[in-house]
């Protein structure tokens, strides 16, 4: 298939291996997030309620991507049995789930690291680690300053659009220096051509049916008002840095050196959860790219 194909790419997960502890989890962000999160990256709206969100309006299920990493992880899958990935930037522990399980999937051993700008989620994945008992390697610094090298393959999950353009070509950068040869850069990311703010009147509309489903499960008034003025915040808040659309990435793989391999797309047209309702109404498309080092 060349990489200008449009394929349904399978994005149901399968059952994990290895549960996150998704509760104690949401718990430490929703509790520590306004002291861990740094004030100048506007994030701790962000990280203060995503794990929350999974918990209570999501069961708890993993992103999307299972079977694109899967058959992208078979394929540079080395003879020693063990896969090297790093991934480049976490909301919480969701992603990393995410690829530990799929690299287990593969009858593979992996060693992973994660590198965040932000140390919310970096303390989420430590708990996670010492709790699922496999080591996880946390770097806290931008996405572009990982200091390991000879990875199999690195990871960006949704990131791309909380970065300028500028930051993209730091990170593409960085995925072509850190990869070992033949290694792959796979990337789940979000291209659009426009995005819009939302509209008052749409956070309050999502925050009312969000408060309005939790009381329906039982959850006692008191905490339904901190939960509201936690969905509230989350909704309202604007840091998408710049549009991205599929021109750009093509420059900026070609730019890095690295060859595309593979671009597929899965529009998000149809609302299926809190996440994609949260997203103001733009054209944008998730797009599943596979990125290789020349060997």
């Amino acid at each position: 298939m060349t990489d200008d194909s449009a394929t349904d790419t399978g994005l149901d997960t399968q059952l994990p291996r290895i549960s996150e502890p998704l509760e104690d989890l949401a718990r430490l962000a929703f509790d520590h997030a306004e002291a861990l999160c740094a004030p100048q990256d506007r994030c701790v709206n962000y990280h203060r309620f995503w794990s929350l969100l999974r918990v209570l309006d999501m069961d708890g299920r993993l992103p999307r991507g299972g079977p694109f990493l899967s058959q992208n992880f078979r394929d540079i899958a080395p003879q020693t049995g063990r896969l090297r990935v790093l991934l480049a930037g976490a909301a919480d522990t969701g992603v990393p789930a995410l690829i530990l399980n799929t690299v287990l999937d593969a009858g593979l051993a992996p060693e992973l690291t994660v590198i965040d700008r932000c140390r919310t989620p970096l303390s989420q994945i430590g708990r996670f680690s010492e709790m699922c008992g496999l080591q996880i390697t946390t770097e806290h610094g931008p996405l572009w300053d990982c200091t390991e090298t000879g990875f199999d393959a690195v990871v960006t999950h949704n990131v791309m659009l909380f970065n300028t353009d500028g930051d993209r070509k730091r990170i593409y950068a960085m995925a072509a220096r850190v990869l070992r040869p033949g290694g792959r850069l796979l990337s789940i990311e979000t291209l659009c051509d426009s995005f819009t703010p939302r509209p008052p009147e749409k956070t309050e509309e999502m925050t009312a049916s969000f408060v309005a489903r939790m009381r329906g499960k039982g959850l006692p008034e008191n905490e339904l008002a901190r939960l509201g003025e936690a969905a509230k915040a989350f909704w309202s808040r604007q840091n998408r840095a710049e549009v991205y659309p599929e021109a750009r990435l093509r420059e900026h793989v070609a730019g890095a050196g690295l060859r595309l391999r593979r671009l597929d797309y899965q529009a998000d047209d149809e609302p299926t959860s809190p996440r994609v309702l949260s997203s103001p109404k733009s054209r944008q498309l998730r797009a599943f790219v596979a990125s290789e080092r020349p060997a």
